[in-house]
């Protein structure tokens, strides 16, 4: 099932990112393997991050400068929040999917604005 995810855009010293807790996405996010869709963005990158049981997991994507790309993430990628007690990804208690703007360390130089456009978005079977 695709699904339409709307432009995220930070600007200046701003974090951005959009998220959905989307009843019938979440139900279909558990049935699932991962996720697939094409991206637009500028080549600075974006966390994808899965909430599941109140701990985050991410992958970093980093789409080419002006050129849609297709994006592949099975679960087996995902990766925990370092500053979490550590608990395997369970998918299904998936709760919420959203895309952030990445940073890493605190003190990091102030995040420069960038775009992301993500469509044709479906769970992997």
């Amino acid at each position: 099932m695709e699904r339409s995810i709307r432009p995220v855009e930070a600007k200046g010293d701003q974090s951005a990112g959009t998220r959905t807790t989307n009843s019938e996405l979440m139900q279909e996010l558990r049935r699932g393997s991962g996720v697939r869709f094409k991206a637009l963005g500028d080549g600075r990158s974006w966390d994808l991050v899965f909430v599941s049981g109140g701990n985050d997991y991410f992958t970093t994507i980093s789409p080419r400068r002006n050129r849609v790309v297709d994006i592949t993430i099975p679960y087996t990628r995902l990766t925990q929040f370092s500053e979490q007690t550590r608990v395997a990804f369970n998918k299904n208690n998936i709760s919420q999917i959203y895309f952030f703007k990445a940073r890493r360390v605190v003190g990091d130089a102030l995040p420069q604005p960038s775009t992301l456009k993500i469509f044709d978005f479906e769970v992997i079977p």
